[in-house]
């Protein structure tokens, strides 16, 4: 967020602070809505202010506050979060979004398989095209052998095939 470098916030968290709550689906919801929101409670995330400055809307240089949310890589579901920010002398809370138009906004975080990394991708590969190709490569010698062996027969049993057979 990006305020005026001389605006009157407060860094305490109970007056200034981001409210967050993940609301996540289990595998037997198929509609998962308010209902089952309710139950999930609120966290807090304090404001810090950050080193660089920003660009107001008039064009002048302000002060840019951030607030992090800890979720795992692995989350799925909907972030919902309102933020509240409080000035030095507590007279003047500001809530975003205003109650006027929500009470929260929410963002959907899909499913996010992790990848692994490129050098087991490779090595991955490099394995499966070793068993696929090797096999073929296989097949094929066995398949133009000019010997005539059976595939699989003990050396032992050879003597009972035919010639006319091969």
């Amino acid at each position: 967020m990006c305020l005026d470098s001389t605006f009157p916030f407060t860094s305490d968290i109970n007056r200034t602070h981001l409210m967050w709550r993940l609301v996540e689906p289990t595998r037997q919801q198929d509609d998962f809505g308010p209902t089952e929101w309710v139950s999930v409670s609120w966290s807090k995330s304090p404001f810090m202010e950050e080193e660089e400055s920003c660009i107001l809307l008039d064009g002048s240089n302000g002060s840019r506050i951030v607030a992090h949310v800890p979720l795992p890589d692995t989350s799925v579901g909907k972030i919902q979060y309102k933020a509240k920010l409080g000035t030095t002398n507590g007279a003047f809370p500001f809530t975003y979004p205003d109650a006027d138009t929500a009470n929260y906004y929410e963002l959907s975080i899909p499913y996010r398989a992790p990848f692994g990394s490129g050098i087991m991708a490779l090595l991955m590969f490099a394995f499966i095209a070793t068993m696929v190709w090797g096999g073929l490569g296989f097949t094929l010698k066995a398949m133009f052998d000019d010997e005539g062996e059976v595939i699989g027969l003990p050396d032992d049993q050879s003597h009972f095939i035919d010639e006319e057979d091969v």
